[in-house]
């Protein structure tokens, strides 16, 4: 993962890999990895994340969003 383990939108692709994996290694549901994901962000991007976590997408939605987004 990134430096801290926090999201700094540099190769999402990447990052999002890391993230499921990790979230899948501790039985995280798919519904709780989307509405957790800010929480892995820096504050600049917080906004951003929420803005796309309003839309109740999906994990594949949510992250064709993000990565269309970052």
């Amino acid at each position: 993962m990134q430096q801290n383990g926090q999201f700094n939108n540099k190769d999402v692709s990447l990052y999002l890999r890391e993230y499921k994996a990790e979230m899948l290694r501790c039985r995280i549901s798919e519904g709780l990895q989307v509405t957790s994901f800010n929480r892995v962000s820096i504050d600049e991007l917080q906004g951003s994340i929420q803005g796309i976590q309003q839309q109740n997408l999906t994990w594949a939605a949510f992250e064709e969003a993000l990565k269309t987004t970052f």
